[in-house]
């Protein structure tokens, strides 16, 4: 089997309950693609 990675971020509707959670949701989402470009690069 494959390496599998796991990136663990809350769901996008807790900021709909917890307003204070969108700049942590913002800046978990922003990371995403540069994890991909990493793995991509371990991968070579």
């Amino acid at each position: 089997l494959g390496k599998q990675v796991f990136y663990t971020l809350y769901h996008p509707a807790a900021a709909l309950y917890n307003g204070s959670m969108r700049e942590t949701l913002i800046k978990d989402f922003q990371r995403i693609p540069k994890i991909i470009a990493k793995i991509k690069m371990e991968e070579k």
